[in-house]
């Protein structure tokens, strides 16, 4: 009844029905001997999943509510309970549009916490996975994913360790960078085993590095970086300092190693003064040198990540409804709108720029209400104008001789491939290669 009706009556039912409301005081009932009415309403939530796996994703911000409350009742008494709830909260995380992982994160991550009981976070790290298995724009989270999901793997309980594990290789094969795909299966090894890190350096460190590096790649990369610097070893230090030389020069977009930098830049500036062999010194100031460019870019040039406010704010305008209007400040509406906006912002922070998959990422979830098609396009104009990075990043390279300075268009056929992109290099870029 429940997965008809919602069906039949669109996503505004789970607010005129009282659905959530119903759903929220079931999965919280207290029961002594039997989890009949939480199993149910683990039943009614997984029935709902499959609604919103259906097509009606307008649905994920308001099912999202209950995920930590559904996850929770893993750890509650009575196997099939346990069973429905594991059951329901994977089955949301593998009905969501792909483009939604950003706004599930945020709730996945705090169930990590190891004050929690074991079997929920084994649950919530578990989502993770499927998460990183359906979609590739999890790899936009990495850089909060990351340090979240370490600790797990020294966890004292196996079953969370071993979760641990497998997501952080699931996480590991979504990073698009062909220069770490050989040892990518290698740093996963490492961070579960730091005691092979200074080894570990010198092999990254003899690693020829030539494609863009963004912010997956250095998730994964940095908490490595950060404990060789604290090794009391002047080689051990070098071979990082070469790996961030290397590495830096070929971000692209600042942006990209922001996420890092307060941890990282703290530790090269320490290095930087305390290496008592001249040779490694100069290379861990040259290391530092490009840290404090790329920390300096980043503190005076404006974000090229989407402001999802201003893409809020064309749905709210586009809806029709006024600041002062009852029907706006309603909280599910706002839920909406600011779900809408997260996705949008992730497929074009992911560097996909067409309107076709822009359009298809957000039309899901327009409507029921009172908005359409032209907000999609003034979402994706607005969201544009911080598609492109910033013309040119300098990164000094000791007066090299400069090769090429140039912006470029590349077109096959009648597709516009990359459009006004900026390219140099310098001749010692090409020695070192």
């Amino acid at each position: 009844t429940l997965f008809r009706s919602v069906k039949a009556g669109g996503v505004t039912t789970l607010r005129t029905g009282g659905v959530l409301g119903g759903l929220k005081t079931a999965l919280a009932a207290k029961e002594t001997k039997t989890g009949t009415v939480r199993e149910g309403a683990c039943g009614a939530y997984a029935a709902l999943c499959d609604v919103m796996a259906g097509g009606l994703h307008a649905m994920e911000p308001f099912l999202l509510t209950l995920l930590a409350d559904v996850i929770d009742l893993t750890s509650a008494k009575g196997k099939s309970l346990c069973d429905a709830a594991e059951a329901a909260s994977k089955k949301f995380c593998n009905g969501l549009q792909p483009y939604a992982v950003r706004q599930v994160v945020p709730v996945l991550l705090p169930l990590f916490d190891g004050k929690l009981k074991w079997q929920s976070r084994t649950i919530a790290i578990q989502c993770l996975e499927v998460l990183a298995v359906k979609s590739a724009s999890t790899a936009l989270e990495l850089p909060v994913v990351i340090p979240a999901i370490t600790p797990q793997l020294w966890d004292l309980k196996k079953q969370v360790k071993e979760a641990a594990i497998s997501c952080l290789s699931a996480l590991s094969k979504i990073i698009e960078n062909k220069d770490l795909a050989p040892i990518v299966e290698d740093i996963c090894r490492v961070l579960t085993q730091p005691k092979e890190i200074p080894e570990f350096m010198h092999i990254i460190a003899g690693t020829v590095f030539v494609q863009t590096v963004q912010s997956p790649a250095l998730a994964f990369l940095v908490p490595l970086l950060g404990r060789g610097l604290k090794v009391n070893d002047t080689s051990v230090k070098r071979a990082v300092s070469t790996i961030i030389v290397n590495m830096s020069k070929l971000v692209e977009n600042p942006v990209e190693a922001a996420p890092f930098l307060p941890e990282l830049l703290p530790l090269m500036v320490l290095a930087a003064e305390t290496i008592a062999d001249p040779e490694a010194r100069s290379v861990a100031e040259k290391a530092q040198a490009q840290l404090e460019r790329l920390d300096h870019h980043c503190k005076n040039n404006p974000s090229t990540l989407v402001d999802q406010d201003i893409l809020y704010d064309i749905l709210k305008d586009t809806a029709g409804h006024g600041d002062s209007a009852k029907e706006y400040e309603e909280k599910f509406e706002q839920q909406m709108f600011k779900h809408l906006a997260a996705v949008a912002s992730s497929v074009v922070d992911g560097y996909v720029y067409e309107i076709a998959t822009f359009d298809a990422a957000a039309k899901p979830y327009i409507e029921n209400f009172g908005t359409d098609n032209k907000a999609i396009a003034r979402m994706h104009t607005a969201a544009m104008k911080f598609a492109k990075p910033p013309d040119v990043f300098e990164d000094d390279d000791d007066g090299a001789e400069e090769l090429c300075n140039c912006k470029f268009t590349l077109a096959y056929g009648t597709k516009i491939l990359r459009s006004e992109e900026h390219t140099s290099e310098l001749q010692s870029r090409i020695k070192s290669r």
